[in-house]
């Protein structure tokens, strides 16, 4: 099953106004790993996404994106989250005063952390991997094309202490660029405009 645990090693990103449950469900049954996010949302209903994708899956196999704020009582109640469903991996999008204590939480749940970066990191960090999204990725603000920041990356991270999942993230829409990445160690790779066509997202019919 590989890094993800799940049939192919694809991961469909959470996009603001594009996914929410339903297109995480499709994900997960078509054997890819969906993402659930917590922008913009209270606790209140991210965990009702939670359960829901839960309660439609039989499990809890995504990735929880988390954007964290000083509040201290949300980041709390995010960790109990993790804890109640297990939920295996953790995007941490914005580092507050809260992220060592909330990464630390998570590291006694096993749970796997993942970044999203747009430079090439040069000391090895606490975190479990990242998302390396290149020039091509929408917002993203790269000098790097997603190849030549996934090649630097993936070369830097080789002389680390531990494991490191570098996932590259951009512009990647064909089988042709994903099997090439994983051809090239990738242990994974995010494709997200194709699955913002498909009839579970959010989209408009006339964006699609």
């Amino acid at each position: 099953m590989g890094f993800l645990g799940t049939k192919y090693p694809i991961v469909c990103p959470a996009m603001t106004g594009v996914s929410d449950v339903r297109l995480a469900v499709a994900v997960s049954e078509a054997g890819a790993m969906p993402s659930l996010s917590t922008v913009d949302k209270t606790l209140d209903q991210v965990e009702r996404e939670v359960q829901d994708f839960h309660n439609q899956t039989g499990h809890s196999n995504f990735i929880l994106t988390c954007f964290l704020s000083d509040d201290r009582t949300y980041t709390v109640g995010l960790a109990k989250l993790f804890e109640q469903y297990r939920i295996p991996f953790c995007e941490l999008v914005t580092v507050s005063d809260q992220a060592e204590f909330f990464y630390r939480f998570l590291k006694k749940l096993n749970t796997t952390v993942l970044t999203k970066e747009i430079d090439h990191r040069t000391h090895e960090p606490i975190f479990d991997g990242g998302f390396y999204k290149g020039s091509e990725a929408a917002g993203a603000g790269s000098r790097f094309s997603t190849a030549e920041l996934f090649h630097r990356q993936l070369a830097t991270s080789a002389q680390w202490s531990k494991p490191y999942a570098v996932i590259p993230a951009g512009g990647i829409s064909t089988p042709q660029q994903v099997q090439y990445y994983l051809d090239q160690g990738a242990l994974a790779v995010c494709v997200g405009s194709l699955f913002a066509a498909t009839v579970e997202s959010c989209v408009s019919e006339d964006r699609k």
